[in-house]
């Protein structure tokens, strides 16, 4: 079960300490009460997170995993692939594929790191 967390900085303080890295998913909830995601990132999360607060996607709600850079960048991916862009047909207002580690690529697309 996703635990979701309301986007505001008292939250955002309480969950993380200044180094907590990890992936997260920002969205809202629907009439019915379904989450639309509508950013994925990775970081350090109260730094990605505080920055969401001011943003021009007025989301509301968040969820996210603590976990290593090379496990956050493969959980990003494919969080992004499930979502996908609004480009793509989904409701991702994420631009670009995320940034790939130099030497690395995606699992699910072959993007390359440069």
């Amino acid at each position: 079960m996703v635990n979701f967390y309301e986007l505001n900085e008292k939250t955002v303080n309480k969950e993380f300490k200044d180094d907590d890295y990890g992936n997260y998913v920002v969205g809202h909830k629907d009439k019915n009460g379904k989450f639309i995601p509508t950013y994925v990132g990775k970081g350090v999360l109260k730094d990605r997170l505080t920055d969401h607060l001011t943003d021009e996607y007025n989301d509301d709600l968040f969820t996210y995993v603590k976990q290593s850079e090379k496990a956050a960048f493969k959980e990003e991916c494919d969080d992004y692939h499930d979502y996908k862009p609004i480009s793509e047909g989904g409701t991702l207002k994420n631009k670009i594929h995320p940034p790939v580690p130099k030497g690395e690529k995606c699992h699910r697309c072959d993007h390359m790191g440069s």
